[in-house]
């Protein structure tokens, strides 16, 4: 929704998580912890975790102001 809302393009990617495709050696690179959500960025570092990724997108826009921010990480 956040990505939509801020007008970022992006391309989901599903995951079959009961058929361990969440615990291959290429995603377990993108998130060592193997879980979902993750966000790739453009230069291939990805963010993981679905209270750091909306943080990381919102930060600087109308979306993450200093109270949101506080509230977010209380």
């Amino acid at each position: 929704m956040l990505l939509w809302l801020l007008d970022i393009p992006y391309r989901s990617q599903p995951v079959a998580i009961f058929s361990g495709e969440s615990r291959s050696a290429k995603f377990v690179k993108m998130n060592p912890a193997g879980a979902i959500p993750v966000l790739e960025l453009d230069d291939g570092r990805t963010i993981a975790e679905s209270n750091a990724i909306p943080c990381w997108l919102a930060e600087g826009t109308r979306f993450m102001q200093r109270f949101a921010r506080a509230k977010v990480m209380q």
